[in-house]
């Protein structure tokens, strides 16, 4: 292989591995950045995806929705919930597995939640007005409160707690008592996830991989004298 083309491939991977550098540098420094501490010393999580800050402070708080159902059916529950004042990605843990739940930016979303299980949202700011409703089950009556209806509004407070109790028709025809069951505390998850730089780093090598397989079959191979 002539000299000058071995040249041109190291050009082109040593291009190739400056720009990888650059977005890998880029996804650590979107991840923790000393800016994103604030006075109080509370860390500020940007996400690059829906453009909003959560940030850990005295105006935010957990967010909980419990489904009672007084038999031991596994059903599945599909709750639309509408938040005023979110949007993005929060942090959630239903039943035993934490996960990120994605606010449309008019503070809407949709989530599954299963018979007997626990959803717990973080980071939600105080005094936001909110609109929670459950699928209808036609096995079941749903109550909240002393109220049959599916359907909650309200406003979030420090010690939000939202309970559906879903009662079998066929086993009775009384509502339930106001009462709600004790809540689990859970331990907040402490990062989100960071696709964008990944996909990124992929796209990069893929695009360098095609480059030099293309000049490779464009070169004429010659032996050194």
């Amino acid at each position: 292989m002539e000299r000058k083309y071995i040249y041109i491939i190291i050009v082109l991977l040593s291009i190739t591995l400056v720009i990888t550098d650059y977005y890998v540098n880029r996804s650590l420094t979107s991840v923790i950045n000393p800016n994103d501490f604030n006075a109080n010393n509370s860390l500020s999580i940007y996400d690059e995806v829906s453009n909003t800050e959560n940030t850990s402070t005295k105006d935010v708080t957990s967010f909980t929705i419990t489904n009672v159902q007084d038999d031991k059916n596994i059903e599945e529950y599909k709750y639309n919930l509408r938040i005023n004042n979110v949007k993005g990605v929060y942090n959630y843990k239903l039943g035993n597995e934490d996960g990120y739940i994605v606010f449309s930016a008019n503070g809407e979303a949709t989530i599954t939640i299963k018979s007997n299980q626990v959803l717990i949202i973080y980071d939600i700011p105080l005094d936001s007005a909110y609109s929670i409703t459950q699928s209808i089950n036609n096995k079941y009556k749903t109550y909240i409160g002393n109220s049959e209806t599916n359907v909650i509004d309200g406003v979030v407070t420090s010690n939000n707690n939202v309970t559906f109790n879903n009662n079998a028709i066929n086993k009775s025809e009384t509502k339930p008592e106001v009462e709600n069951p004790p809540v689990k505390p859970n331990t907040k998850p402490q990062t989100n996830p960071n696709t964008i730089d990944q996909v990124s780093f992929a796209v990069i090598l893929l695009i360098a991989s095609l480059i030099s397989l293309i000049i490779f079959n464009r070169l004429k191979v010659k032996r050194f004298e």
